[in-house]
């Protein structure tokens, strides 16, 4: 369990399950930072090859590594304990198999907290996404935002451009912000970024952007959860998006308004899986039909095609020529 003794600046959630070809790269990704202030916590999710035995390794020769060892809860119970046991002013998750690139980010970050001088309750970054088959990286950069906005038309900005990313990684977090708003990853669930960073969208009130590459996200991984779609993924994403939808309706019309249009992004890539669920094509658009109409509020070029899209050819046609583009892009 964590050292008590003293508080570092930053905690570093590291979930870590059947990792062992990736965890040391990761780890010491985070201890290479040159803000030296940090704490790194592994959660190893009840590993079944030696990522435990790798976890108590790196915390022999660093103590700024603490591990806590728990039975399988899968990735959200490992992120909530390890929120439940950071102890730094600021928080970051970061994925057992992807890495940072940039050592001198944290420090150049605190750099711009300590600028700001107010709290500052999140800072966004770029990453780039590193695909294991063919070693190609694509950068997801945000691109610098106009002077003068107000936090909502900053917001509003970054989802025209579809540069506000729903993984919880490419984010660092006050970590009493999270602590108000009672944020916690919905355990058992796949896709379990989708409505944190919803919520974290929709909550924070004052943000600023690093605009840096930071994180490698490494994709086709082999035995990684994210190589699959099938019914589990379909109904888990379903239920959490209705959800998130009909709670968003209790809210202010702003809050209403950016929710809607985070939601409309994430159907966009949603439709073009519904083929592959492994459920008939008339329950799925039935089922969807509340997905369907978040469209209407999307702000970007991409949610604005698929609803006009809609509008033309019907819900069965858009989902297949969406499915079609996903299995070609």
């Amino acid at each position: 369990m964590p050292n008590k003794c003293c508080e570092p600046l930053v905690s570093v959630v590291i979930p870590v399950y059947n990792v062992e070809l990736y965890l040391e790269k990761c780890v010491k990704s985070v201890l290479s930072q040159t803000l030296k202030d940090i704490e790194i916590i592994l959660v190893d999710d009840g590993s079944t090859d030696r990522s435990g035995f790798l976890c108590d390794e790196l915390a022999n020769h660093d103590a700024r590594v603490q591990v806590i060892h728990q039975e399988n809860q899968g990735l959200a119970g490992a992120r909530n304990q390890g929120m439940l046991c950071a102890r730094g002013k600021y928080l970051a998750f970061l994925d057992s198999d992807d890495y940072w690139k940039r050592p001198q980010a944290l420090e150049e970050m605190m750099e711009m907290l300590h600028k700001e001088g107010s709290d500052v309750d999140c800072i966004l970054f770029s990453y780039e996404k590193k695909n294991l088959k063919n070693s190609h990286n694509i950068p997801y950069e945000i691109s610098p935002l106009p002077s003068g906005l107000s936090n909502y038309q900053k917001k509003v900005t970054l989802l025209k451009r579809r540069q506000y990313c729903n993984s919880a990684w490419t984010k660092l977090y006050r970590r009493e912000f999270l602590k108000e708003n009672h944020f916690i990853f919905p355990v058992g669930k796949k896709s379990e970024d989708l409505v944190f960073s919803q919520m974290v969208l929709t909550k924070m009130k004052s943000f600023l952007i690093y605009y840096p590459s930071v994180l490698v996200y490494q994709i086709n991984r082999a035995g990684s959860i994210t190589t699959s779609f099938g019914i589990k993924n379909y109904e888990d994403i379903v239920q959490q998006m209705k959800q998130a939808i009909k709670d968003l309706q209790q809210t202010d019309i702003d809050e209403q308004r950016l929710g809607m249009a985070y939601w409309a992004e994430q159907v966009c890539w949603f439709l073009g899986y519904l083929p592959q669920s492994g459920k008939p094509i008339d329950a799925i658009l039935k089922e969807c039909e509340v997905l369907f109409s978040t469209l209407r509020w999307g702000l970007s070029m991409r949610t604005k095609l698929v609803n006009l899209f809609l509008a033309c050819f019907g819900k069965r046609v858009t989902v297949y020529l969406l499915h079609y583009y996903l299995l070609h892009h």
